[in-house]
């Protein structure tokens, strides 16, 4: 007797992790510079920012909306508000993916203070902070989410594409229990 091996028909799809994500999350929330942004060294002027998308950042928030589960982007700038952010990320496709975006000047906070989170969920419809994760490149990032209340995905000094890091942390989360 010979054992046969099935190979599948096609590649895996990347996606095929998030299919349990709006059943653990209503929303996903992002930092943006070092996160899905290169980040622009401190006191760049305006007029001189510009967006170049890390890792699969565009892909992996279109694949978040496509499962069904609004995205929102928390920041931290210094003269920037939602307009100019939405503004600047306009061309690179970025800001068709987030549903919402709230900066450190918009809440007159920056983080590790939780006020953009905070905002930022109440923006979404009242996402309760259980069922959202923000996902993060620096201890402002997880200080905002653990006093928030909302789970967070540290991804700095991780090489991993964005998705692939999302749906590893989504296969940690035990499934959601339904009231009996």
């Amino acid at each position: 007797m010979t054992a046969e091996r099935s190979t599948p028909p096609h590649p895996p799809d990347r996606r095929a992790g998030l299919d349990r994500l709006g059943l653990v999350l209503d929303a996903v929330l992002v930092d943006l510079g070092g996160t899905i942004v290169a980040e622009a060294p401190p006191g760049t002027a305006v007029a001189d920012l510009r967006v170049t998308i890390l890792r699969d950042g565009l892909a992996a928030l279109r694949a978040v909306r496509a499962a069904g589960v609004p995205t929102a982007a928390v920041t931290n700038t210094a003269v920037m508000v939602e307009a100019d952010v939405r503004s600047l990320l306009g061309p690179s496709g970025l800001d068709a993916q987030l549903d919402v975006v709230v900066t450190s000047v918009d809440v007159g906070v920056a983080k590790p203070d939780p006020a953009a989170v905070v905002e930022a969920l109440r923006r979404l419809g009242g996402v309760a902070p259980h069922r959202a994760l923000l996902i993060g490149d620096a201890d402002a990032d997880a200080g905002a989410a653990a006093a928030a209340g909302v789970h967070h995905l540290d991804i700095r000094d991780d090489d991993r594409p964005l998705l692939t890091a999302i749906t590893e942390w989504l296969a940690t989360q035990a499934p959601p229990t339904r009231p009996q």
